[in-house]
């Protein structure tokens, strides 16, 4: 699809995502994961206008990783909770790993409303979070 024939709120959210995953990119080799996590977290909230779903933002992150070609599964998860958060839909950022086929693995996805939003794969179940992070929705942020 031709970027003049996705509808504005869509585009907006494309460009935003391509712009996040980029900085969050690049923080990611420049700073401690931690200091990106404290960053995101205080993250200004915003109002938006018009309907966006956390499938609309899941949707908008995987295209935008067509334009960002150093992105993974850690900087989806945040740019993905970093938009679910500006529009105040409520996420769950979660760091797994685990051993597969002997080999240590880890893997970032993002839960909303008890669903997997992005970072779906195959053998999911099969990671164990190392982090408790509680849902951060936004009455919490105000």
């Amino acid at each position: 699809m031709r970027f003049s024939r996705i509808p504005p709120d869509r585009r907006k959210l494309l460009l935003q995502a391509i712009f996040w995953l980029l900085v969050d990119g690049v923080s990611l080799r420049l700073f401690p994961t931690w200091t990106l996590r404290v960053a995101y977290e205080r993250q200004p909230r915003s109002n938006p206008h018009g309907h966006v779903d956390a499938r609309n933002i899941a949707r908008g992150v995987m295209i935008a990783t067509n334009y960002v070609p150093w992105h993974t599964c850690l900087t989806r998860a945040l740019v993905a909770c970093r938009l679910l958060q500006q529009h105040q839909i409520p996420s769950r950022l979660q760091i797994g790993a685990t051993r597969i086929d002997g080999k240590f693995q880890a893997h970032a996805w993002v839960e909303s409303n008890g669903k997997v939003v992005i970072g779906r794969t195959r053998d999911l179940e099969r990671f164990v979070p190392l982090i408790d992070n509680s849902t951060v929705n936004a009455k919490q942020v105000a």
